[in-house]
């Protein structure tokens, strides 16, 4: 799937089955236009999310991400319905596990990517403990552009 520089429609958990996005498609996913879901849908999403990745279905894991981060991003833009401060909390969560699958299928620079990502949406919400997660998800990945002997990702 590709991703253009204007918003792009993403496909809802119904429609996941015809489409595979690949890692990179992580970083485009908060720019697609969504109708925001509800913080129960979000929490529901971030859940299932985190069981795929501990049971290593990383495949369906880049599609409930791609899901997630969109719905999240566009809760944390809609004034009007869910707490945006409670969507940016699980948006960086969102961005945290995509940067963990990311180092799963040995991409550090997107890892590294996507673990910033997670920074400035922790940063956001003005809660210290989504900044500390994503700040140790940061600092672990490699800083790209740098070969260490051993990538701490």
């Amino acid at each position: 799937m590709a991703v253009s520089a204007s918003a792009t429609a993403w496909p809802w958990p119904a429609q996941l089955s015809t489409a595979q996005p690949g890692l990179a498609d992580l970083l485009g996913a908060e720019a697609t236009t969504v109708a925001p879901p509800g913080l129960h849908q979000l929490t529901a999403q971030l859940r299932d999310a985190r069981r795929a990745f501990t049971a290593s279905h990383y495949d369906q894991l880049a599609r409930l991400l791609t899901v997630l981060i969109a719905g999240a991003a566009a809760s944390r833009r809609d004034r009007s319905g869910t707490d945006p401060q409670a969507a940016a909390v699980i948006l960086a969560a969102g961005y945290r596990l995509a940067s963990e699958l990311c180092v799963k299928r040995n991409d550090d620079a997107l890892a590294w990517a996507l673990a910033d990502r997670a920074l400035t949406a922790a940063r956001e919400t003005g809660r210290a403990s989504p900044v500390a997660h994503a700040g140790r998800s940061r600092s672990r990945c490699a800083v790209p552009g740098t070969t260490p002997t051993r990538s701490p990702c």
